[in-house]
């Protein structure tokens, strides 16, 4: 966890005194701007910081986002009736990288997808999905 302050969460209010204190949101009392976050911050919504930007690049990005509409690649169809779905979750899979298998022969980052034909979701390697606008652009005879 790094040193994340109440200065830097959306959370606090600050009343600009020499002292600096000021209201937290979260737990509804006085803090001071100098606090470190805890856990319990994290935990009880305090995540939302405000971040420098430049860390913000520095982070894992996915095209996959949220609410993004997807196709399932299937070799043995054509583009045109892969089944389409809805991203409802990611995860950066930040242990691919231990060791040379590993980066091999895992995924960087898993999708689930809900698939509204058939009422579920399921989890899937990111190679295994593609953009729904992006589909007619995959040739499945070269992945496959």
């Amino acid at each position: 966890m790094t040193n994340l302050t109440c200065e830097k969460c959306q959370a606090f209010e600050n009343y600009y005194e020499k002292s600096g204190r000021g209201w937290c949101k979260i737990f509804d009392r006085d803090s001071k701007k100098h606090h470190l976050m805890t856990r319990d911050c994290i935990n009880n919504g305090a995540a939302e910081t405000q971040s420098d930007p430049e860390e913000e690049l520095n982070q894992p990005y996915t095209e996959f986002t949220i609410g993004s509409k997807v196709k399932i690649i299937n070799g043995t169809q054509s583009h045109q009736d892969w089944l389409v779905g809805e991203v409802i979750n990611n995860y950066y899979n930040s242990q691919c990288f231990r060791s040379i298998e590993t980066y091999l022969s895992e995924s960087t980052w898993k999708i689930q997808v809900y698939l509204p034909n058939k009422k579920n979701s399921i989890w899937l390697n990111e190679n295994q999905v593609c953009l729904l606008e992006q589909s007619h652009l995959i040739d499945t005879k070269e992945i496959f």
